[in-house]
């Protein structure tokens, strides 16, 4: 494994949240365009890049049997991270209009735009199929989850009871176009239908878009802020160590005394090494929440990763071995 691929692939992160810094700096995309980028991650990249990660996949040696284990296994250590959130958050004395991004920071890593590469450098073809079918868990719950969170933050710092809607409407503010793709995609991939080349091929351009948007509405996002507040503040940095260094050790002793796929077990593990994800601040730009913390906290925490990621992708790489 060579560390200049991680380096590589997180300065291409820095890269990205730096073009949306600095097109805000000279105007050419003020605050108020993040809402409108946002917008086009959530409704239209991410659904088609949800689509395009599943419907090229094919079921290998296993089976359906294989294949829901490891996706109940992503659910169940998910499960065990919010669990581990609720305590965190609640030592750390946060703001009641700021604990759903606290929460998404310490449960969410950012598979897709990270993880994936990653894990493709480090453990080859067979290591990004375990990271997408364990992605399926990421997607289900930061489209349910997390976005309930992210709206009780913005409907908290409103300071206003939010009016009571019909069943109709809450369930169409679950069953949205970023988890029906979710769905679908799972559907797709467990019962192998097979989807037309030129479709793929849409799917993959516009689902491409996701990862670049959402990190310049990232950087968007940080123009509104200081470095040396965002790098020197204390709730960050202890959300930076938890995320990258605390959760990944914790999944590590939960997984050790069952008996789990030892390819399967590191992947989970590095992909939970990974830093805070970036959706939560699409979702907290288009919901009303504090995007600017969440930009701040997931950006804090990528600079960090520069370091315990290569020092990560070394330990499991002799785990397997």
């Amino acid at each position: 494994m060579s560390v200049s691929v991680v380096f590589s692939k997180v300065a291409g992160v820095f890269v990205m949240a730096l073009i949306g810094f600095i097109a805000n700096r000279v105007g050419w995309l003020p605050s108020e365009s993040g809402k409108y980028l946002s917008k086009i991650v959530v409704n239209i990249a991410a659904p088609c890049a949800v689509l395009y990660s599943l419907s090229t996949q094919k079921m290998e040696s296993g089976g359906v049997g294989f294949v829901l284990e490891i996706i109940a296994l992503s659910f169940g250590m998910f499960l065990f991270s919010w669990l581990c959130s609720l305590p965190a958050v609640a030592l750390l004395r946060v703001n009641k209009e700021d604990k759903g991004v606290y929460h998404s920071f310490i449960i969410f890593p950012n598979n897709g735009f990270m993880g994936f590469p990653v894990i493709l450098a480090v453990f080859g073809a067979t290591g990004l199929f375990y990271i997408v079918l364990s992605n399926m868990a990421t997607v289900v719950l930061q489209y349910t989850l997390c976005v309930a969170m992210i709206k009780n933050d913005a409907i908290t710092g409103s300071r206003c009871k939010p009016p009571k809607e019909p069943l109709s409407s809450r369930l169409k503010s679950v069953f949205d176009v970023p988890l029906d793709a979710a769905l679908i995609s799972l559907a797709i991939f467990l019962l192998q239908l097979p989807v037309h080349e030129g479709l793929q091929n849409v799917l993959s351009s516009v689902g491409s878009m996701m990862a670049p948007l959402s990190m310049i509405i990232i950087g968007i996002q940080l123009a509104q802020s200081s470095f040396f507040d965002v790098a020197l503040n204390p709730r960050l940095i202890v959300v930076a160590v938890l995320r990258l260094v605390i959760m990944p050790f914790l999944i590590f002793l939960v997984m050790e005394p069952f008996n789990i796929d030892s390819l399967v077990r590191c992947v989970i593990i590095l992909s939970f090494a990974m830093p805070c994800a970036a959706l939560p601040v699409v979702f907290a730009q288009e919901y009303g929440a504090n995007a600017k913390l969440a930009a701040e906290g997931t950006f804090l925490s990528t600079v960090f990763s520069m370091i315990s990621l290569p020092i990560a992708c070394i330990l499991l790489t002799l785990r397997v071995l």
